[in-house]
């Protein structure tokens, strides 16, 4: 097991221009957002709210956002940068997870599961 986080660690991209591939992530970022977010990134959530671009797999996934995210972050760490964009991505991102945990859990609960807020189904 060790031997292959070794081999997939090694794997992940060496970033020549830090600066470059964060701005890349931010248009990215904002390119797989839901309509309804706009150029803005709203906060204010509509009632009919859609998540389903970013409740997926493949390139506007998540585990994707947070993959890059992590290659930004040791890019940083690495080069002993401070980035400020950086930081406000990862705030955005949280902020995304846990409105789009909120979503599921409600519509969860709209589908006449019972159980409290955030409770996996398993412990029901």
């Amino acid at each position: 097991m060790k031997t292959g986080r070794r081999f997939q660690a090694a794997q992940m991209p060496s970033l020549n221009n830090v600066g470059e591939f964060g701005t890349s992530c931010l248009a990215w970022w904002r390119a797989i957002q839901p309509l309804w977010r706009g150029d803005e990134l709203l906060r204010e959530i509509p009632v009919d709210a859609d998540w389903s671009v970013l409740l997926c797999g493949g390139s506007t996934g998540m585990l994707l956002v947070v993959l890059a995210l992590s290659w930004w972050m040791s890019a940083c760490d690495a080069k002993g940068l401070v980035d400020e964009h950086l930081d406000g991505l990862i705030t955005e991102v949280s902020w995304t997870l846990v409105e789009m945990q909120k979503h599921l859990v409600g519509k969860r609960r709209h589908d006449g599961e019972e159980g409290e807020v955030g409770q996996p189904a398993w412990k029901k």
